[in-house]
Protein backbone atom coordinates (compact mmCIF):
# COMPACT_ATOMS: atom_id res chain seq x y z
CA UNK A 1 0.00 0.00 0.00
CA UNK A 2 2.67 2.27 0.16
CA UNK A 3 3.76 2.09 -3.16
CA UNK A 4 0.31 2.99 -3.99
CA UNK A 5 0.12 6.01 -1.88
CA UNK A 6 3.17 7.38 -2.96
CA UNK A 7 1.66 6.93 -6.92
CA UNK A 8 -1.07 9.08 -6.00
CA UNK A 9 1.11 11.45 -4.19
CA UNK A 10 3.14 12.37 -7.19
CA UNK A 11 0.23 11.58 -9.67
CA UNK A 12 -0.97 14.77 -7.62
CA UNK A 13 1.83 16.77 -7.55
CA UNK A 14 1.94 16.65 -11.40
CA UNK A 15 -1.66 17.11 -12.05
CA UNK A 16 -2.57 20.31 -10.01
CA UNK A 17 0.20 22.16 -12.20
CA UNK A 18 -1.06 20.70 -15.02
CA UNK A 19 -4.93 21.47 -14.03
CA UNK A 20 -3.97 25.03 -12.72
CA UNK A 21 -2.08 25.46 -16.47
CA UNK A 22 -5.10 24.34 -18.22
CA UNK A 23 -7.05 26.11 -16.21
CA UNK A 24 -5.72 29.76 -17.39
CA UNK A 25 -5.43 28.27 -21.52
CA UNK A 26 -9.70 27.74 -20.66
CA UNK A 27 -9.69 31.37 -19.23
CA UNK A 28 -7.59 33.00 -22.18
CA UNK A 29 -9.38 31.13 -25.00
CA UNK A 30 -12.79 32.25 -23.21
CA UNK A 31 -11.43 35.86 -22.88
CA UNK A 32 -10.34 35.42 -26.75
CA UNK A 33 -13.93 33.77 -27.70
CA UNK A 34 -15.69 37.00 -26.22
CA UNK A 35 -13.21 39.37 -28.37
CA UNK A 36 -14.03 37.69 -31.67
CA UNK A 37 -17.67 37.65 -30.75
CA UNK A 38 -17.61 41.17 -30.29
CA UNK A 39 -15.63 42.05 -33.05
CA UNK A 40 -15.88 39.67 -35.58
CA UNK A 41 -19.31 40.75 -37.00
CA UNK A 42 -18.34 44.20 -37.53
CA UNK A 43 -15.47 42.83 -39.35
CA UNK A 44 -17.70 40.85 -41.50
CA UNK A 45 -19.97 43.26 -42.09
CA UNK A 46 -17.18 45.44 -43.28
CA UNK A 47 -15.54 42.80 -45.56
CA UNK A 48 -19.08 42.36 -47.06
CA UNK A 49 -19.25 46.23 -47.44
CA UNK A 50 -15.79 46.28 -49.25
CA UNK A 51 -16.23 43.43 -51.34
CA UNK A 52 -19.65 45.34 -52.47
CA UNK A 53 -17.65 48.30 -52.76
CA UNK A 54 -15.09 46.39 -55.46
CA UNK A 55 -17.76 44.96 -57.36
CA UNK A 56 -19.10 48.52 -57.99
CA UNK A 57 -15.38 49.94 -58.62
CA UNK A 58 -15.00 47.01 -60.88
CA UNK A 59 -18.32 48.08 -62.95
CA UNK A 60 -17.40 51.73 -63.15
CA UNK A 61 -13.85 51.03 -64.37
CA UNK A 62 -15.49 48.74 -67.10
CA UNK A 63 -17.51 51.54 -68.09
CA UNK A 64 -15.07 53.91 -68.25
CA UNK A 65 -12.77 51.49 -70.45
CA UNK A 66 -15.72 50.93 -72.74
CA UNK A 67 -16.23 54.55 -72.85
CA UNK A 68 -12.55 55.28 -73.76
CA UNK A 69 -12.33 52.84 -76.04
CA UNK A 70 -15.76 53.93 -77.81
CA UNK A 71 -13.90 57.48 -77.70
CA UNK A 72 -10.26 55.89 -78.63
CA UNK A 73 -12.35 54.40 -82.18
CA UNK A 74 -13.85 57.80 -82.85
CA UNK A 75 -10.43 59.94 -82.50
CA UNK A 76 -9.06 57.12 -84.92
CA UNK A 77 -11.91 57.12 -87.52
CA UNK A 78 -11.25 61.20 -87.18
CA UNK A 79 -7.48 60.73 -88.05
CA UNK A 80 -8.58 58.51 -90.54
CA UNK A 81 -10.56 60.78 -92.16
CA UNK A 82 -8.26 64.00 -91.34
CA UNK A 83 -5.78 62.05 -93.44
CA UNK A 84 -7.88 61.12 -96.59
CA UNK A 85 -9.22 64.89 -96.74
CA UNK A 86 -5.80 66.08 -96.38
CA UNK A 87 -4.67 63.95 -99.30
CA UNK A 88 -7.51 65.44 -101.04
CA UNK A 89 -6.48 68.66 -100.03
CA UNK A 90 -2.59 68.12 -101.25
CA UNK A 91 -3.87 66.76 -104.59
CA UNK A 92 -6.20 69.48 -105.35
CA UNK A 93 -3.20 72.25 -104.33
CA UNK A 94 -0.69 70.36 -106.51
CA UNK A 95 -3.33 69.76 -109.98
CA UNK A 96 -3.80 74.09 -108.74
CA UNK A 97 -0.32 74.46 -108.90
CA UNK A 98 0.04 72.58 -111.98
CA UNK A 99 -2.32 74.26 -113.65
CA UNK A 100 -1.32 77.94 -112.82
CA UNK A 101 2.09 77.41 -113.80
CA UNK A 102 0.91 75.74 -116.92
CA UNK A 103 -1.40 79.12 -117.53
CA UNK A 104 1.53 81.37 -116.27
CA UNK A 105 4.15 79.88 -118.56
CA UNK A 106 1.49 80.56 -121.20
CA UNK A 107 0.79 83.66 -120.49
CA UNK A 108 4.74 85.10 -120.48
CA UNK A 109 5.25 83.63 -123.83
CA UNK A 110 6.52 86.06 -126.27
CA UNK A 111 3.79 86.18 -129.26
CA UNK A 112 4.41 84.13 -131.83
CA UNK A 113 3.71 85.69 -135.19
CA UNK A 114 0.48 84.10 -137.08
CA UNK A 115 0.91 81.40 -139.08
CA UNK A 116 0.39 82.12 -142.99
CA UNK A 117 -2.93 80.46 -143.89
CA UNK A 118 -2.63 78.52 -147.25
CA UNK A 119 -4.34 79.59 -150.49
CA UNK A 120 -8.16 78.26 -150.27
CA UNK A 121 -8.51 75.38 -152.65
CA UNK A 122 -9.84 74.79 -155.36
CA UNK A 123 -13.35 74.17 -155.70
CA UNK A 124 -14.74 71.90 -158.56
CA UNK A 125 -16.57 73.47 -161.31
CA UNK A 126 -19.81 73.24 -162.01
CA UNK A 127 -20.00 72.27 -165.77
CA UNK A 128 -21.50 69.40 -166.44
CA UNK A 129 -19.31 66.33 -167.17
CA UNK A 130 -20.52 65.50 -170.65
CA UNK A 131 -18.96 69.19 -171.45
CA UNK A 132 -15.45 68.94 -169.69
CA UNK A 133 -12.48 67.41 -171.76
CA UNK A 134 -11.17 64.35 -170.46
CA UNK A 135 -8.21 64.49 -168.40
CA UNK A 136 -6.64 61.68 -170.29
CA UNK A 137 -7.03 63.33 -173.65
CA UNK A 138 -5.96 66.79 -174.38
CA UNK A 139 -9.11 68.77 -175.15
CA UNK A 140 -7.94 69.82 -178.68
CA UNK A 141 -5.76 68.01 -181.28
CA UNK A 142 -2.47 69.74 -182.06
CA UNK A 143 -2.50 69.56 -185.54
CA UNK A 144 -6.43 70.74 -186.05
CA UNK A 145 -8.52 73.36 -183.84
CA UNK A 146 -11.22 71.05 -183.51
CA UNK A 147 -11.66 69.04 -180.29
CA UNK A 148 -11.15 65.60 -179.87
CA UNK A 149 -13.31 62.52 -179.67
CA UNK A 150 -14.73 62.01 -176.22
CA UNK A 151 -13.81 58.09 -175.35
CA UNK A 152 -15.47 55.98 -173.40
CA UNK A 153 -14.26 52.83 -171.91
CA UNK A 154 -15.21 49.74 -173.74
CA UNK A 155 -17.47 47.48 -172.00
CA UNK A 156 -16.83 43.63 -172.71
CA UNK A 157 -20.16 42.06 -173.90
CA UNK A 158 -21.46 39.59 -171.88
CA UNK A 159 -22.01 36.29 -173.06
CA UNK A 160 -25.18 34.06 -171.78
CA UNK A 161 -24.37 30.69 -170.94
CA UNK A 162 -26.96 27.78 -171.91
CA UNK A 163 -27.67 25.30 -169.77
Amino acid sequence: MGLLALSVILLLMVAIPVVLGMARVVRSAEKLLDVLHQELPPTLHSLRQTGADLSDLTEDVNEGVQGASHVVKRVDQSLTQASQQAQQAQMTARSLWAGLTVAWGVFMQPSRPKRRQRPPTRRPSTTPPSVMPSPKAPAYSADTARPAPLTRPAVAPKHQSID
